[in-house]
């Protein structure tokens, strides 16, 4: 399966909605390293050609900063899972991907409570189990 996780500027991108690129990587599940990365340019000024973008390279999981409500939905809407509201060195956050500590209060944007894993018809916030395998 693969993950995305949108970048800028070397960290994780703060939105979302206009992210121009992120890495993708193959991996196992959350916990399990990335292999295989590789940068893509996502499109700028339409979502749905986002999402659509994200589904055809077969991405299961997307990590990313904020995200407005329509991204959200578009993204979960699907299958595939979020991590939302993560912040930080985008290094730290893959290693963190692969050792299972993403849910950690260091990797959640400033202001939020904890980062946010959300996946097609899943309570909203903070959920326990954020770091179970799909």
């Amino acid at each position: 399966m693969k993950v995305a996780i949108t970048v800028w500027k070397d960290r994780v991108a703060p939105v979302f909605d206009v992210a121009g690129s992120c890495i993708i990587g193959e991996t196992l599940g959350y916990g399990h390293p990335l292999q295989e990365q590789q940068v893509v340019s996502l499109p700028v000024l339409s979502i749905q050609n986002k999402v659509a973008l994200l589904v055809s390279m077969g991405v299961s999981f997307l990590v990313c900063g904020a995200l407005s409500q329509e991204c959200e939905l578009q993204v979960v809407s699907q299958d595939i899972e979020l991590f939302s509201f993560i912040a930080g060195d985008i290094n730290d956050v893959v290693s963190a991907w692969g050792n299972g500590s993403l849910a950690e209060q260091r990797y959640s944007m400033p202001g939020c409570g904890c980062p946010r894993h959300r996946r097609r018809q899943a309570r909203r916030g903070c959920q326990n189990g954020f770091g179970h395998n799909r």
